[in-house]
């Protein structure tokens, strides 16, 4: 007899949780929705995570729990919760961060829109945001103002306004945020890269270049937890926050060469893969050189070098040297664009 397939697939990463995962579970288990199981990445965790999801499993029995266990720490979110769609069975997959929630109806209520409608992802375009401790405290977080509906609609199918709304914000990067049909994600090959930063950029604009049909709705059901202990909020010292920042340049532009290589759209317009390619590589840059703000050149150059000098080879010095330069640069154009705006003000007499 053939295994009952579940309506979902929730695929949780997970490392050094305890504090959290539990939450996450219950959000989880109390679902409206019933027909689901939970596939849970261990990455190592060196805390009691995996001792409690293991009480859960107990408790629960009957394989609605799976617990993956990697041998080696991965370092991001991105290798986890492949190893999770390679193992998921559901219908639809559901991706959620350990420390986060989801609202009671939200599995339901996306199931329900996704056979509605037969896309291959659903997009909620607003979310809300909750304390670290107090989740009764929301705040709502919404997607680029501009476009948000107020009735489940389908996406334009037109790649290059879709690469465009990318570039322009109006997507939430955040795979938390697409409910995707899984074997629309399993023919299309659609698995995070293994970078630490923007790999939610690369996952999402693969989806827009296959051509997937999505619907964006209104509904407002994901409870993003403001972990200050998260990767990405922890805190870093100035080289720690540069090297994290630095690290997806290389890879990434490799990946994003692999979706220009793999896109006709692409190769017949470059200016729309130019234009994505600049906001991710600007967003990163921008996040390094405001470390810079206090670094002489040398401190600059030494640490761009550590980062690249196993990518790059005997490279690294010309694109560490680079990196200080336009650093310096934009130092000097800063107190240049300071020193006008006093001059404006002396002669305009304010």
């Amino acid at each position: 007899m053939n295994e009952k397939i579940p309506a979902v697939s929730v695929i949780i990463p997970m490392y050094n949780s305890a504090k959290y995962i539990g939450a996450c579970l219950d959000s989880i288990l109390a679902q409206t929705l019933k027909d689901f199981e939970i596939i849970i990445t261990d990455d190592c965790s060196t805390d009691n995570s995996r001792t409690i999801v293991e009480n859960y499993m107990k408790n629960i029995g009957g394989g609605v729990i799976k617990l993956l266990r990697r041998k080696k720490n991965s370092g991001g979110c991105a290798i986890p919760r492949n190893d999770a769609i390679l193992l998921a069975r559901g219908k639809y997959i559901q991706f959620v961060d350990s420390d986060d929630m989801m609202t009671s109806t939200m599995l339901e209520e996306l199931y329900q829109l996704a056979e509605e409608y037969k896309p291959d992802i659903v997009y909620t375009q607003q979310y809300f945001a909750v304390g670290d401790v107090n989740v009764d405290e929301r705040t709502l977080t919404p997607a680029n103002p501009y476009g948000m509906v107020d009735k489940p609609s389908f996406e334009t199918d037109d790649p290059a306004e879709r690469i465009m709304n990318l570039v322009k914000g109006k997507y939430i990067i955040g795979p938390m945020q697409y409910f995707s049909r899984r074997d629309f994600l399993m023919e299309n090959n659609i698995f995070l890269p293994k970078v630490l930063v923007s790999e939610d950029d690369f996952w999402i604009m693969k989806i827009i270049c296959s051509n997937a049909r999505i619907l964006c709705v209104p509904n407002i059901l994901y409870l993003n937890r403001l972990n200050p202990n998260s990767l990405t909020f922890a805190k870093k010292t100035v080289p720690q926050h540069m090297k994290y920042y630095l690290s997806p340049t290389i890879p990434g532009m490799k990946i994003m060469s692999e979706i220009f290589n793999d896109s006709e759209f692409l190769q017949q317009n470059p200016q729309y893969w130019y234009a994505w390619v600049s906001r991710i590589v600007n967003y990163n840059f921008s996040m390094i050189f405001q470390d810079c703000a206090n670094l002489q050149p040398h401190e600059v150059y030494r640490i761009v070098k550590e980062q690249f000098a196993q990518d790059t080879g005997e490279h690294s010095d010309l694109i560490a040297y680079l990196c200080s330069m336009i650093n310096t640069q934009q130092k000097q154009l800063y107190l240049a664009g300071q020193r006008i705006s006093e001059l404006e003000r002396k002669f305009s007499g304010n």
